[in-house]
Parts: structure tokens; sequence; C-alpha cells
């Protein structure tokens, strides 16, 4: 592998410094533009489900088992049995598979709640399903699950602004992806350049002494 002269790779880039900027500046503008005017708002709403234990009482066994079922209560959230009645109570033009894919199930660290969110382009939507969907869920978890003590806790309100779209947050991540692709970029044509450089750059290809050196005079 070829040695890197740190000291040339910095001049080298110190000289192509318009050229970094123009491409952070063009990442930036497109990333921008599509956060503005390409990418679909999504709005979220969500809801808190309490899961208590049959005699009343909580151990920290119990917070571990709700833990580990998070995954399996998810599941049976976005399964068609559960999303196909939601569409049929709330009467939604959705597809089950587009709504199971904007379904998602937390547990609320280190307790017995689960955070049940729906995402969806319109807000009042958005809360419809998710009101529809912990009732559906609840039911089918004591059907299916055995499990009788859900107790809803903060039930689903309208959200007021999307939760996918914040510029601010977008242009910091545009303006970083930007400053890497520019300086990888630039490192690329600087590794693959064959252009003479400096006087150490003839004697190792021609194999000749340097007699004499004409400095570079900057304006």
């Amino acid at each position: 592998m070829e040695e890197i002269n740190l000291k040339e790779l910095y001049d080298y880039f110190k000289e192509r410094l318009v050229l970094i900027l123009t491409i952070v500046l063009v990442v930036v503008v497109l990333g921008s533009a599509y956060s503005i005017f390409f990418k679909t708002p999504l709005y979220q709403s969500t809801s808190k489900v309490l899961l208590g234990s049959s005699n009343g009482t909580y151990t920290t066994n119990d917070v571990t088992l709700n833990a580990n079922l998070v995954k399996t209560y998810s599941e049976v959230a976005k399964s068609d049995l559960v999303v196909s009645q939601v569409i049929n109570q709330t009467g939604v033009d959705r597809s089950t598979s587009s709504i199971a894919s904007n379904i998602t199930l937390a547990a609320v660290s280190e307790s017995l709640m689960i955070q049940i969110s729906v995402a969806d382009k319109d807000p009042e939507t958005a809360k419809k399903i998710t009101d529809s969907l912990v009732e559906v869920f609840i039911k089918e978890a004591k059907d299916k699950m055995k499990q009788q003590n859900f107790t809803i806790i903060d039930e689903a309100t309208t959200p007021s602004k999307p939760y996918n779209v914040n510029l601010t947050k977008d242009v910091v991540i545009y303006l970083l992806v930007g400053v890497v692709v520019a300086l990888a970029t630039v490192f690329v044509i600087f590794y693959f350049d064959t252009t003479v450089k400096s006087s150490d750059d003839v004697e190792e290809k021609f194999g000749l002494p340097i007699l004499g050196v004409v400095p570079k005079v900057k304006k």
C-alpha cells in the first residue's frame, strides 16, 4: 500500500476547500428540499396500558416478564386478526399492512406499563386507530393470552405536529453526511492522483537526484 504523506494530504484538502464546501452545500440543500417538499409528515398518537397482577402486588419478576413479553404483544397488535378488526371498527381506508407497519409497542422502563403508538399521515386518523387498536388488543390478549388485568392509563390524544419532521435535526444530519461525503471524495481523488506534487515524488518516480527546486510563490 502506498504511503500517505499527512502534510501533503492536509495541503491537498486545504487547496480543495471550495470543492469540499460545495459538496457539503449541495448535500444540505438537496436533503433539506427532500425534508420540506417530499417527506410525508406522519402524526403519532400514543396510549399507555398497565398490565396488573392478579393479586394486586408487583414484583421484579413481573416487570422482567412484562419486558420479555413486549415482542409477543407487538406481534399480537400487528397481527391481521387485530388490525382487520381495527379497520372494521374505524372504517379507515388503510390496508392491514400499512397500519401494521406504523404500530409501535414498547415497555415503559422498569414498569408494568406498555406504550402503544400508531403513526398516520392524518392526526385524527392516528388517534382513531390507536383507540380502536388498544381496545381490540386488550380483548384479544385476554382471549388468546389469558391476560385479564389490562388497564388503560393514558388514552390516545390527537397529535398537533408530525413526529418524523424536524428540519433543524435533519439539517444537522445532512451537514454531517455532507462533510463525510466531501472529505471521502477529496481523499479518493488524492489517493488516485498520480501527478507530481513534490521534489520527493520526482526522486521516487524517476530515480533521479534533485539538483534544484523552484519554490512556489503565493500572491
